[in-house]
Formats: structure tokens, C-alpha cells, sequence
């Protein structure tokens, strides 16, 4: 079968079948479903529209959690230009919508949903490559807006340098909303002639995985515990786990006994625990107690050994404030993290218990152009970083490669598939006088 070519293109009135380009415009007729922005044009089949009529509602509640930079989806503190550039993007009018977006660029630079909207009006009706990133914007903006950084500088780069063969990559924005309205998201997404691929659904696989088995390569940048299925490759899933990897560390120094600290209203956090314990035993060590922070109770035991998996703010500072209540005896000689600990600001709460802190991370953070400790990438978007804007910035960089060795639907899977799971790496934090860091990789 020869590979079908799934650029987008505004300007044109023409669709042509299979093989050739396709082309999209949009009119009074467009489908619901399809009604995702006025930078990405749309079929008109019989058959397609019947379908989609039989399901209009869940379509039309789809269809307003997606948006290729004509609807403002993070609005928590949005630049009031931002929103005057969507409305320009709507109606197609791009030069009112560069401006708008640059101005709210100035006036945010930490709003990546604005420079992906901007890189998306600059290519204004030239071919371009679509990809949807399904990030949860409802209900955790904050995580979302991490991760649409990394994106975004990706996306940024790989324009400003002339694209994937002259075509550059326009992004479409979608909040994935809750596990029971993640089917029709995903249908309405496979369905999109636009959409080359996915990145995202860190926290919906499972509900997305059969919609898009052998149609559409998602790439999931944080999902750690979701192993590759199908058309679904997980970026920061490893054949060892960070807490295997830590446990594994820990043995190899010969301190073998360890308190764990965890928080059980994180899945993430309690899956560590879990994992580095089970390691550590099967190494001939011991976990001599597990503390939830959310719960703590009971006396502090004496342990070589803190490991802990922490990535909420409030739960890491009472996690600090228990390990500086540690003296003596008690105190531990080493204490293990996974990349929740990956930024400057994270260090900085630890202080000086940062000094000699082991962390396991993806390979792909460290040193990432998108990294928390990157000087170039904190100028870019002067806020602090988290290892989910390393982490979008390397799924897209993935994504790119794949568009550059088949840029096609099945191609882009077949790519995806053959790409080398990541692995975990161990990293010393060294503390200096001036409170900056030193990261050294361990071997």
C-alpha cells in the first residue's frame, strides 16, 4: 500500500483520494466533530458524515476540548492578546493573529499554549504536519502547562529551522478530560484526516489504546509504568524501573537497610514504594520502615538508607521537614529519588541534604535543551522548569525523527516501534558553595 500523505493545507478547495496530498476546507457544512480550528481543513464524505451525525453529542463535546490555536484552553492567567489571537486565528487572519500572539508572548513568556498558537499562525495556510497533544488542562494545568513547554520549544526549533523536508509541524491541543470521555476523544482524533499522530494520554492509555491500535502512534512522554502496546510507546518506560535501578545502586554500595517515604494519594509515588522494596529484598536488603507522609505516624527507625518518590510541593516539604528531624543514629547516610527531584527549585527545598542525593532519571533529561537546569530553556520561558517539559521536548523529538524517516500514519507506528526504550540514569547531585549544582552522571 503506498503511504498517504497527511500535511495540512488551508488554501486549498481540492481533496484528492489515497495517495495524493489531501486538503480541507472549511465551511457551513463542517461536521462537528471535525470543527476543530480554521487552520485545519476538513472531508466531506458521505459515509464519514454519516457516522458522525449518528453521534453528534459526543462528538460536539469532544470537539470543544480540542483546538489548533483558535480556542484558549489554558485560561487560568492568559494574556488578554492571547485570546484576541485566537479569535483572529477563527476567522483566518493571521497577520492579526501573529500580532496579537507576540504580544501576549511578551507580556507571558511562561504561557506555552501562546507559542505553540504563535508557531502555529506563522505557518499560516502552507502545508504543515498535524499532531495532537492530549494533555489533562482541566484538572492539572500546572503539570499540563510543564509539559506543553517542552512541546513547544520542539516544536519552535524544528520550524525556525525549516521543518521535516520544508514542512513545518502544526500542533492541535487537547484536554483529555476523564477516563469515560477519552474513547470519543480519541475516536475524534483517528478519524481526523489532519492528525499524523498523537502525544500524550499519560493518564488514559488504556482507554485510548484499542481506538487507536494500528490507526494513530501516541507517544506518551511521562507514563513510566505503561509498557509500549500497539500503536501506544511509552517515552519514559525502561526494563528497569528507577526504583530497581536505585535498589540495584544501593546494593553496590552495600547499604541494604532503608525507610522508604511515599505518599499514598499518588499511584506514582505508592508503585515506587513498592517496586524499590521488592528490588532492595531481592538484593538481600531490607526496608525497615514505609511512611506515608500524608499519614505519618509512629517513630523513626534507623535505616543507611531514605528513598523516596515525591512529587507534590506540600508532600515533599513535610517529606524534607521528617528527614531534617533525623539526628544521630538516625540520620541517613544516603537518601535515593527518582526525576520528581530532577530541578533546581526541588534542591533547593532539600538544601543541604541535596549534597550527595542519588537520583534515577530517563536518559533523555539529562542534558535535555529542555532540561530544569538548562540556562538557555529558563531564558525561553523565565519560570521553572519541571522533567515534564524535558519529557514533551523529547517525545516530540521522537515524533520528528519518525516524520522524517516515513512521514505517514503506519509509518510514523512502525518508526515508533523500533525505537530503543530508555533507559534509567543515575545521578550524583553535588551541592557547592555558591548553592549550585553539579549533576555527574554514575556508571
Amino acid at each position: 500500500m503506498g503511504k498517504v500523505d497527511r500535511r495540512i493545507n488551508v488554501g486549498h478547495n481540492a481533496r484528492v483520494e489515497n495517495h495524493r496530498r489531501r486538503s480541507w476546507v472549511m465551511g457551513a457544512a463542517v461536521l462537528p466533530l471535525l470543527l476543530l480550528s480554521a487552520g485545519c481543513h476538513l472531508r466531506s464524505s458521505e459515509a464519514h458524515s454519516t457516522a458522525v451525525q449518528a453521534s453528534t453529542e459526543t462528538a460536539e463535546t469532544a470537539a470543544q476540548r480540542i483546538s489548533w490555536g483558535n480556542r484558549v484552553l489554558l485560561t487560568g492567567k492568559a494574556h488578554p492578546s492571547k485570546q484576541a489571537g485566537a479569535e483572529a486565528l477563527a476567522r483566518q487572519d493571521y497577520r492579526v493573529a501573529i500580532t496579537a500572539l507576540e504580544e501576549a508572548r511578551q507580556g507571558d513568556p511562561t504561557d506555552p499554549e501562546t507559542l505553540i498558537y504563535l508557531n502555529n499562525a506563522r505557518l499560516r495556510d502552507r502545508d504543515a504536519y498535524g499532531i495532537a497533544v492530549v494533555v489533562p488542562v482541566s484538572a492539572y494545568p500546572a503539570e499540563t502547562a510543564s509539559l506543553l513547554r517542552g512541546i513547544a520549544q520542539a516544536q519552535t526549533r524544528l520550524n525556525q529551522s525549516g521543518g521535516v523536508r520544508g514542512t513545518g509541524v502544526r500542533i492541535a491541543i487537547a484536554d483529555e478530560g476523564d477516563t469515560s470521555r477519552v474513547s470519543s476523544l480519541a475516536t475524534a482524533l483517528a478519524e481526523h484526516p489532519d492528525i499524523i499522530a498523537v502525544i500524550g494520554h499519560d493518564r488514559t492509555a488504556a482507554a485510548a489504546a484499542d481506538v487507536y491500535d494500528g490507526q494513530l502512534a501516541a507517544i506518551l512522554p511521562t507514563a513510566a509504568a505503561v509498557e509500549p502496546q500497539g500503536s501506544l510507546q511509552s517515552l519514559a518506560h525502561s526494563p528497569v524501573s528507577a526504583a530497581a535501578a536505585l535498589a540495584d545502586y544501593a546494593d553496590r554500595i552495600g547499604h541494604r537497610t532503608a525507610t522508604l517515604l511515599y505518599s499514598g494519594d499518588s499511584d506514582t509515588s505508592v508503585a515506587f514504594q513498592e517496586q524499590f522494596a521488592e528490588a532492595l529484598t531481592a538484593v538481600g536488603g531490607q526496608v525497615v520502615q514505609a511512611q506515608d507522609i500524608d499519614s505519618r505516624s509512629g517513630r523513626a527507625a534507623k535505616a543507611e538508607l531514605i528513598a523516596f518518590s515525591l512529587e507534590k510541593e506540600n508532600v515533599l516539604e513535610a517529606a524534607v521537614g521528617y528527614v531534617k528531624t533525623l539526628d544521630g543514629p538516625l540520620r541517613p547516610q544516603h537518601l535515593l529519588a527518582d526525576q520528581a527531584l530532577y530541578q533546581p527549585e526541588r534542591l533547593e527545598e532539600l538544601g543541604s541534604l541535596a549534597d550527595g542525593l542519588i537520583l534515577a532519571v530517563p536518559d533523555f533529561l539529562h542534558e535535555s535543551p529542555a532540561s530544569p537546569f538548562d540556562e538557555a530553556a529558563q531564558a525561553l520561558w523565565q519560570t521553572p522548569l519541571t522533567w515534564h517539559s524535558a519529557a514533551g521536548y523529547a517525545a516530540s523529538q521522537q515524533l520528528f525523527d519518525a516524520l522524517r524517516s516515513a512521514p505517514d500514519r503506519r509509518g510514523i507506528i512502525r518508526a515508533s516501534q523500533a525505537t530503543p526504550a530508555s533507559q534509567v540514569q543515575l545521578v550524583r547531585v553535588d551541592r557547592d558553595g555558591d548553592d549550585r549544582y553539579r549533576l555527574e552522571p554514575i556508571d
